[in-house]
């Protein structure tokens, strides 16, 4: 009788709904595991084909071997991983899978063919525009986590649109040109999320139910300035700020040369003030060809080149490389050390 006065224990409810939360982040966590596992090893696929194949020649090649390896690789890959899904998950999440897994193996080489563009000019547009939706999309976020705690959450598309403004103007009005042209594209890219993330707001404003910062907020606050500059940080560093324009042999008879051919460099101003540094190589580099080095930008212009053996005998190298800019005293050289100089210093008086 006094046992049945006393409240009973609620101690096995607790356990019960902790066991529930464990099994609710073990779900998502294998949701997770599972598309992991699908993108590392399309991007394995994907990378292979890119390495094995020059796109601007073999693509057709390349995608066969694509869709080759998919379906040898993927394919049983993603049988292992329906029936994992069949075990763990509901009918929904099997034939999302399903679908998916089907749509990758039957298309892929038509997949690829839309993202992996063989012209060299319109993939580098592609890629900038690409930047703009990274760009745009890490802003937006910013922005919205930002903007939660006092609930204007419509900063978010309004700062995204206002940045890609900025980066177009910036690009037609001071930089001009096709580099301006670029930061257009790259504005495109970034304008794209503000209007997704405007037709999108909506819906995320309804799931979020607490205006106060979590922890995952604040490492999104500190985490993705860090991603933006690195990025761009990244792509200054790697930037070479140089092209080639041609290169090639020139025959050389030693035999109608009345005196030792130098090697010599000649500047010339080409489209929208860029240069041209012809480099010519004497009769001491016979046989050899040439290839940039270096390109150092920073302070003074130096040019550095390297030789290497080639096939051709009796044949002199040549190369002409395009820079934005020449900040003087210019310096070409050879990895050797052997300062070229201007056909302008070798000229008689």
């Amino acid at each position: 009788m006094l046992e049945e006065n006393y409240p009973k224990s609620t101690v096995s409810d607790e356990v019960e709904i902790k066991l529930l939360i464990k099994l609710v982040h073990f779900n998502r966590r294998l949701k997770l595991l599972l598309i992991f596992i699908r993108a590392a090893i399309l991007f394995y696929i994907i990378y292979s084909g890119l390495s094995f194949y020059d796109w601007e020649s073999f693509a057709q090649a390349a995608t066969g071997y694509i869709q080759g390896v998919t379906f040898a690789f993927y394919f049983s890959a993603s049988l292992f991983l329906i029936n994992f899904t069949l075990t763990f998950f509901n009918k929904k999440w099997l034939w999302i899978s399903v679908i998916i897994d089907a749509t990758i193996i039957l298309f892929i080489d038509r997949l690829v063919t839309l993202f992996i563009i063989t012209n060299s000019e319109v993939r580098l547009l592609f890629t900038i525009v690409l930047f703009g939706v990274f760009f745009g999309l890490i802003i937006f976020v910013f922005t919205l986590i930002a903007s939660k705690k006092k609930g204007k959450f419509y900063l978010a598309p309004i700062v995204t649109f206002l940045t890609s403004l900025g980066v177009t103007a910036y690009g037609f009005i001071k930089i001009r040109g096709f580099e301006g042209m670029a930061y257009g594209f790259l504005g495109a890219g970034i304008f794209s999320i503000a209007v997704l993330g405007t037709i999108m707001l909506p819906f995320i404003i309804s799931k979020i139910n607490d205006k106060q910062l979590n922890k995952r907020d604040k490492g999104i606050l500190v985490i993705s300035p860090l991603i933006l500059f690195a990025t761009i940080g990244l792509v200054l560093y790697t930037d070479e700020n140089y092209w080639v324009i041609g290169e090639g042999l020139t025959p050389y008879d030693n035999q109608e040369k009345n005196q030792p051919l130098d090697s010599y460099y000649r500047v010339s101003t080409i489209s929208e003030g860029k240069k041209q540094v012809h480099i010519s190589l004497g009769e001491k580099y016979i046989g050899k060809e040439v290839e940039v080095e270096n390109v150092k930008t920073i302070g003074n212009t130096e040019i550095t080149v390297k030789m290497i053996d080639g096939d051709e005998s009796n044949k002199i190298p040549y190369i002409q490389v395009g820079v934005d800019q020449i900040v003087e005293p210019l310096k070409v050289q050879t990895t050797e050390g052997d300062v070229i100089h201007s056909q302008l210093e070798k000229l008689p008086n």
